[in-house]
């Protein structure tokens, strides 16, 4: 049997097994990280023995590779190095806490793509999934703690010292890590440690599609990335939520992720700011507003969200009636005026009406939800 046991295609009904290594808490450190001595019982020895492909400074104490502990009797998938929040005192940085946990895969009730902009926020940001439970703690912990939420981030894995940078994400710098953690750390991470906001959008995806997609990102986040490079485009947060998405997607709901294979890697599929408008086009997410979490209010006052005029008006305007339909015959007036510029004439008339017609009908879709969103206080996840 493979060390590291995929759970991409295992049924619920499956028989349990011992979980790989022994009772008591997870190995602390780094299961992938030739540095750190671990029992070959846990690693095997091609893998301990394998060069290190990155400086040799310590891993930055906040990522952690997940671990593989198997399946509980009653079918739960056990997970070590899960991220479990950050403790927090007067006068000292916050440090994280990891612990063992367990979830139900045929629990999923609502799967999102969470974004999280950073400056420049006209394009930087970070994305992931995070899986929402049906009985509102679907995620346990080994201290008996729960969760709502578990969040899959793909992330680029830094050494102590190191600092992460968009160009310097396509030089081979970075590690990759599959990061889990439960919603409320995430929260805690992004929201009180840093003055970020959290956007999530809910998918439109059946039960079947919640469980494999949970299934494939734990069996990807499970898997041996000690030799693989972050690359700001195409091997990112977003490219790999894409990726996952399409292992789960009907064909023609896929998102394209390469223009030229191996030579051009589609933008779409790699700019998280991308997310609502394709993913709304390839109806993967429909017109319900997405939800933002604010920034610690008492830490950043400063830094929350509000109405800009042009919010407001594009929420005005998207409540008339009849406004998708407004929208689609505006696009169209005005792409046949520009295809009428281009030879031949009827043939450019005919194609920059129907294009102008599609784009702005899926633009007023955009506006819709973009202006409805519904803001929430980071305080609602945090204990105070």
């Amino acid at each position: 049997m493979d060390r590291i046991r995929s759970f991409s295609q295992i049924p619920a009904d499956r028989p349990s097994f011992t979980a790989p290594v022994g009772a008591g808490s997870t190995p602390p450190g780094d299961r992938f990280d030739p540095c750190i001595g671990v029992s070959s019982t846990i690693i095997p020895a091609k893998i301990m023995t394998r060069s290190a492909p990155f400086p040799t400074a310590p891993w930055m104490k906040e990522q952690r590779p997940a671990e593989n502990l198997g399946v509980t009797p009653d079918g739960r998938v056990k997970m070590g190095n899960v991220r479990w929040g950050f403790t927090e005192a007067p006068g000292a940085s916050p440090e994280p806490v990891f612990q063992q946990a367990t979830v139900d895969p045929t629990k999923v009730k609502d799967v999102y793509v969470v974004l999280e902009p950073f400056k420049p926020e006209w394009i930087a940001g970070h994305s992931f999934l995070m899986f929402d439970f049906k009985d509102g703690e679907g995620v346990r912990a080994q201290d008996g703690t729960t969760d709502s939420g578990l969040v899959v981030s793909v992330e680029a894995r830094l050494r102590e010292g190191q600092r992460f940078s968009l160009p310097e994400g396509m030089k081979k710098k970075f590690g990759l890590v599959y990061q889990l953690g439960s919603w409320k750390d995430v929260v805690q991470k992004s929201c009180r440690n840093a003055p970020h906001k959290l956007i999530r959008y809910r998918l439109k995806l059946d039960d079947g599609q919640k469980e494999q997609l949970l299934r494939n990102s734990l069996d990807a986040s499970f898997k041996d990335r000690s030799a693989e490079f972050y690359n700001t485009v195409t091997d990112s947060c977003y490219s790999n939520v894409v990726h996952l998405l399409n292992g789960v997607l009907p064909r023609e709901k896929r998102i394209h992720e390469w223009l030229l294979p191996g030579v051009l890697y589609n933008p779409a599929a790699d700019l998280p700011l991308t997310a609502s408008f394709v993913l709304g086009m390839k109806g993967v997410i429909d017109d319900s507003p997405p939800v933002l979490t604010q920034p610690d209010r008492r830490k950043f006052p400063d830094a929350q969200a509000t109405d800009s005029f042009f919010k407001k008006a594009a929420r005005a305007a998207s409540e008339l009636p009849g406004w998708h339909v407004a929208s689609a015959m505006a696009g169209a007036v005005l792409g046949a005026a520009a295809g009428a510029l281009v030879p031949p004439p009827g043939v450019g008339l005919l194609l920059g009406g129907l294009l102008g017609g599609s784009a702005a009908n899926e633009a007023s879709h955009w506006l819709e939800r973009e202006s409805h969103c519904r803001l929430e206080p980071a305080e609602k996840y945090l204990a105070v």
